[in-house]
């Protein structure tokens, strides 16, 4: 007899000494079919010596008969009916019957209308939301930037007065109107002397004009001498000035503000001037004519504005 075929028992007796003879036959121990199996050895050894009140739960129950029976190649549905004959737990059955229909094509599944209409509203408060914050950004046309530039500039000084300042177009066309003025009182005042100086034709005169420029002259060398040595003095200052140093060559207009929004500086500093600033970095400067500014150094480095300029106004943050 091969070990395939079945041997089949009359389920009239549950006998578990047919589990352990086939068992022996195979050679193999309760431990190893324990294994095999994936049970506890206690359940071989109840089905073998036909102990079926120590298996508990009759479900179970006839799972492991019907494993173990197959396992040895015997009969399994003989010998769980026989076990439930033995034990009287009758094994129940009934029909499945459908109740609907699960499809697998995506995309056929509806979803429940709240969830569409809740989803959408909050696309569509998204889509609000991005568009009402672009034009709170980006918003401004032509002419209302036009209206913002037009408006005066109100700083707050430290002292805790607040200055209104006029826009730089204004400032720096009414240095310009100043310079104008005062060229012409310059050129007016060379060609009064010119004439003056012409009409002169007496020697006495002449010599009495010369002795003057002579003892003029003495006079005037100490005076730019002064005058050097005072730029001098200056710019030695400014070199070992660790913040802002300014100097300008003509009247200016220069707003610095330090990080914390602070004013270290606001109006027009006047030509010949210079400025030394410091304060918690970085620095805001706004110079309203480039050209009126001497030098520039921060942190005793010089600093090109024609680089950074445009249309005469500089605007930078400091250090660069």
């Amino acid at each position: 007899m091969s070990d395939d075929t079945e041997v089949v028992i009359p389920p009239v007796v549950f006998s578990g000494q047919a589990f352990s003879d086939a068992r022996q036959k195979l050679g193999l121990s309760t431990e190893q079919v324990a294994h095999q199996l994936h049970l506890h050895e206690r359940i071989i050894h109840a089905i073998e010596q036909g102990a079926l009140d120590k298996l508990r739960d009759p479900v179970f129950s006839r799972g492991y008969i019907r494993s173990y029976a197959r396992f040895l190649k015997l009969d399994a549905d003989g010998l769980v009916s026989a076990y439930n004959q033995q034990t009287g737990n009758l094994a129940t059955t009934a029909e499945v019957k459908a109740i609907g229909t699960v499809s697998t094509v995506p995309g056929r599944g509806q979803g429940h209308p709240v969830l569409k209409v809740g989803t959408w509203l909050f696309v569509l408060a998204l889509v609000a939301a991005s568009v009402w914050w672009w034009q709170a950004q980006f918003g401004f046309d032509v002419d209302e930037r036009r209206a913002q530039d037009d408006l005066p500039v109100s700083v707050e000084t430290t002292d805790g007065t607040t200055l209104v300042l006029p826009q730089l177009d204004e400032i720096e066309a009414d240095m310009d109107s100043a310079a104008g003025v005062l060229e012409q009182t310059v050129s007016e005042a060379i060609t009064g002397s010119d004439t003056a100086a012409g009409m002169a034709e007496a020697p006495a005169v002449e010599g009495s004009q010369a002795s003057t420029e002579a003892s003029a002259e003495p006079e005037a060398l100490p005076a730019a001498e002064e005058g050097e040595q005072a730029s001098e003095t200056l710019a030695q200052a400014a070199a070992l000035f660790p913040g802002l140093a300014l100097s300008f060559a003509d009247d200016c207009w220069l707003s610095v503000k330090d990080a914390r929004g602070r004013t270290l500086y606001s109006g027009v500093a006047k030509g010949g001037s210079s400025l030394e600033l410091e304060g918690e970095e970085p620095l805001a400067v706004v110079i309203g004519r480039v050209s009126a500014v001497a030098e520039i150094r921060y942190d005793n480095k010089p600093i090109e504005l024609a680089s950074i300029s445009k249309e005469n106004v500089a605007r930078l943050r400091l250090p660069l």
